[in-house]
């Protein structure tokens, strides 16, 4: 039940990225811009997607040497918790996990900015 936000051909939907929340308080803006983009956009964004898939640095985390926060959400459809969790598990790092929330979280999450500045001054 998701909502095709950018693109034509429904390319790009939001069902993964936000919550039921989200979705509903700016379903109609959702649906108001669901073509704006341009066929060219879309082949871009579709390339862009594609190769994604791809691109795996899991290896090269274990070369980062700096205190790492991962934010993640347990809802998030789009890359799924387990990528979050993985991650952290990798770094050996803080994590804090979002209930309630997609894949856009960053966007949703009233307290998002806040738990990056809080990791930053410590």
């Amino acid at each position: 039940n998701g909502m095709t936000l950018f693109g034509q051909g429904g390319i790009y939907t939001t069902s993964g990225k936000y919550s039921e929340v989200t979705k509903t308080q700016f379903g109609e803006y959702f649906k108001a811009h669901e073509n704006d983009g341009t066929p060219e956009q879309c082949k871009r964004f579709v390339a862009l997607l594609n190769s994604s898939n791809e691109f795996d640095c899991r290896e090269r985390l274990k070369e980062i040497k700096c205190p790492v926060l991962v934010l993640g959400s347990m809802q998030d459809k789009v890359l799924g918790a387990e990528g979050s969790l993985k991650t952290a598990e990798i770094l050996g790092c803080s994590v804090y996990m979002y209930e309630g929330y997609g894949h856009a979280v960053y966007d949703e999450a009233k307290d998002f900015l806040d738990k990056i500045e809080e990791f930053l001054l410590q």
